[in-house]
This record gives C-alpha cells, structure tokens and sequence, in this order.
C-alpha cells in the first residue's frame, strides 16, 4: 500500500508542476481535521452518519515586527441519501474558513455549501469515485483605522492620497469590505482494505473572473485560480500499530508552489479497543519548515497537535516564527431504537 501511495502521487505532482501557476494558499498541516477544504469529494466519505470537525492554525504571529495568520475551519457533513445505485450515495456539507492575516488585519471568510456523489466501483463499496462540488461564498474585509493617515496602498505605492478613495465605504467600525462568488470542484478516489485504506484526490477553485480587490492602483487581487492534490493512507503493520502518510501539493496565482509531507505513527492503546494514539514527522517547502504532530483517537473523538518550525524564510525574522495547529472531529451514528410491538397476553391463560 506505501508503494501505491508514492507512486500514485507521484504521478498526480508531477502533473501539476507542469502548469505554470504561481502562488500559496491557506494551509493545514493535519489535513484530517479539514476534509471539506482539501476536497469537496470528501464530502460525506466515511463511515458513520454525520461528522464535524474544525481545526484553529495560529502562524508568524510571535514576532516583533510581523503580524501572522490566524486561521480558523469549523465543517460538518453526512450521507443523506442513495444515489442513482444501491451501491452509490450522495454527500452534503457545510464549512465556515476564516482567515485573519497582516498588521492591517485583513480578513477573508469563506462560507461553503456542497455536494458530492460517490460511485462505487463494487456492490461491497470497498473502492470508489466521488465527484465533489462546493459553491463558495466571499468576504474580504480590511481595518482602515491607521495612525498618522497611513494607509496600505500608501505604504505600497508611496501615494498617501489614496486614503480618501480607500475609505469610501468603509462601516462604522472602521472596516471595508468586498463580496465574491467562486466554485470549487473536486475528484477523490478512496479504496479500503482488510488492512490499509487509501484516498487520492485533486481539486480546482478560482473558476470565476470574481474580484477580491479594493478598486485601487496598488490592490486589484482577483479570486487566485487554485489547483490542489491530496494523498493520504492509513496501513495497518501489526495488531496494534499503523502508519498514515500524508501528502499535499497546491499552486495558486499568488506566491508560489507548496507540497507538504508527513507520517504519523498510530499505536493502539488496549488490544480490545479502537483507541489509540499517535504521533509524526514531517516538512513544508516554500518557507521550508519541520512539522511534528501528535494525537489521539478515543471512543470516536480524534484530536491533534501539529508544531510548524520554520528553517528558512521566514525563519530569519525577528521573533520566533513558528506556527501550530489544533484540531478536533467527530464521528456519530443515528441509533435507530426498534419498537417491538407489544403482546397481549390473555388474562384465561
């Protein structure tokens, strides 16, 4: 299963480092607490009822100088109904991503809705193609209270005039915002085995000439085209141990490439029992960086800690430019409670 899963993502980076797209997105280190914004094909892609998750990201923001990202993702989703197939089934979710990010304190929130249908490619539903789509709303907004008449486009361009045109529009509060539509379509394909499990998937967003811009000379950001692969693997090595690679590699408009790479190390706690703990290595390319992870798997409730430590880039600026990851799901079932029906025992017997 280790050699499938090199070999199959090998072959979807290589792929994408054809296409000549720069950029960096918003990113998560413990991918399994964010399944909607890896891929709308995940959407409903596991076995249980409903599943909710939500994973908090925290970067760059110990220095003394540099105001980082704080990154939020709160989702739930569920199969809610047969598809055309008796082997076939239709996902729904819902997601909430916020990200806050720079001294100016510029803030996008994305608000998902999607569906994804899973064709199975066998009546047991051990392997399966699932066709993903999301529609996502926008909300850029920007704080436009500077001290000493200071104001991004100024600080860019040197031209300080442009701050009565910047805060036309502008709430109460002193924030200016801008709204933009965009879809996101993705492709996953899942097969699970007696010992090992396997997901491979590819998504692409930024499909609309949407603008994100504030309509100024120095800010005109459009939606960044996106295109985003994933790979992950559970494998059971013995009784009570298992491996779980990890892989992802996403280009966008904006900055650059990114792959990210870990492997956690699962071992369960009572042989009885499902639970388990874990913990892993891994690294980041752009601002090259180590991440270490740990976590737990206990009575349904997955949790995790992932630590970023930066070599390189943004390693070199004053502070300590780390980044860490918290994130929680769940998994539940609707118990049906059967309702015997009653028997009337009579009274001469």
């Amino acid at each position: 299963m280790v050699k499938i899963f090199i070999r199959s993502f090998f072959v979807l980076t290589t792929v994408l480092f054809i296409n000549p797209i720069f950029g960096q997105s918003i990113h998560f280190s413990y991918l399994d607490f964010a399944p909607q914004h890896v891929n709308p094909g995940n959407i409903g892609g596991f076995l249980g009822s409903y599943r909710g998750a939500g994973i908090y990201r925290d970067q760059y923001n110990n220095g003394t100088q540099v105001k980082g990202y704080k990154t939020f993702e709160l989702g739930i989703d569920l199969p809610v109904i047969r598809g055309f197939r008796k082997q076939d089934w239709i996902g729904a979710g819902i997601s909430l991503n916020n990200d806050t990010r720079g001294t100016f304190g510029l803030r996008d929130v994305y608000s998902r809705i999607g569906l994804s249908y899973h064709f199975a490619l066998d009546k047991k539903q051990t392997s399966s193609i699932a066709l993903g789509i999301q529609m996502i709303s926008m909300n850029r907004s920007l704080n436009t209270n500077f001290e000493n008449g200071v104001s991004p486009e100024g600080i860019l361009t040197g031209r300080d005039n442009e701050l009565k045109s910047f805060l036309v529009g502008a709430n109460q509060s002193g924030r200016k915002s801008i709204t933009a539509r965009d879809w996101n379509i993705g492709l996953v394909f899942t097969q699970n085995g007696k010992s090992s499990n396997l997901k491979l998937g590819v998504s692409t967003s930024g499909l609309l000439p949407s603008g994100l811009g504030f309509k100024t000379s120095a800010d005109s950001a459009g939606v960044p085209f996106k295109i985003m692969a994933f790979a992950a693997a559970v494998n059971q090595i013995t009784k009570t141990t298992t491996l779980e690679p990890t892989a992802l590699f996403q280009i966008t408009e904006y900055g650059g490439r990114e792959f990210m790479f870990n492997t956690k190390v699962g071992y369960q706690i009572k042989k009885d029992k499902k639970d388990k703990v874990k913990a892993g290595l891994g690294f980041r390319t752009g601002t090259f960086s180590a991440i270490f992870l740990i976590g737990a798997e206990i009575k349904g409730v997955n949790v995790g800690l992932s630590y970023d430590l930066p070599i390189s880039g943004y390693a070199d600026a004053p502070g300590t430019q780390n980044g860490f990851e918290f994130g929680a799901s769940y998994i539940g079932l609707f118990k049906k409670t059967p309702k015997p029906k009653p028997i009337v025992i009579c009274p001469r017997l």
